[in-house]
């Protein structure tokens, strides 16, 4: 793990393991938060109505959480593209630099304070991973971890031909009727 990603990738994996926290909430794998909710099948009145009207919410939340890190991702992937190429250039400048900073024969070659300038711009350039990106931008990995968990959730929602998401599961399960009566 570089150094920056302890100090940029802060948001994003926070809500990765928010939501890997609930997944495992919904499916029953932590605590009884599962079968908790599910004494509320066929059950009516506010709290049945509103528990169903909050998990859908979070279900459609999820389904667009879900399209917005794949447009995300795209993103991500470039700019992380450009860095790399930034760096890249760096290191050239850098060897450029430590290059012309070598003895040269006699008028051939006199770069003296080029070379050291290009020497500390392509090293500041070449580390630029090192030295911080803002902290609102994800690595990919985590962008992926992110849309993994709430495909999980909500798969069906996101393409119907494949079988419902956990999420969806629970909501099927509850068999909620959501008129409050």
């Amino acid at each position: 793990m570089s150094p920056s990603t302890t100090q940029t990738d802060q948001l994003f994996p926070a809500l990765s393991a928010g939501l890997g926290q609930f997944r495992e909430r919904v499916e029953g794998t932590e605590g009884d938060y599962r079968e908790r909710l599910l004494r509320l099948e066929g059950q009516q009145g506010i709290v049945p109505a509103v528990t169903l009207a909050v998990l859908e919410a979070i279900a459609e939340l999820l389904v667009w959480l879900y399209e917005a890190i794949i447009r995300l991702a795209v993103f991500i992937l470039q700019a992380d593209s450009a860095i790399a190429l930034i760096e890249v250039f760096g290191t050239g400048l850098r060897g450029i630099g430590e290059a012309l900073d070598r003895e040269w024969p006699q008028g051939l070659m006199a770069a003296g304070k080029v070379a050291d300038a290009l020497s500390d711009i392509g090293g500041t350039l070449a580390q630029l991973d090192e030295v911080g990106l803002p902290g609102l931008i994800p690595r990919p990995g985590t962008l992926e971890q992110i849309e993994g968990t709430a495909f999980h959730l909500v798969r069906s929602r996101v393409d119907p031909e494949l079988e419902s998401g956990s999420l969806d599961q629970l909501l099927e399960d509850l068999q909620v009727d959501g008129s409050g009566a």
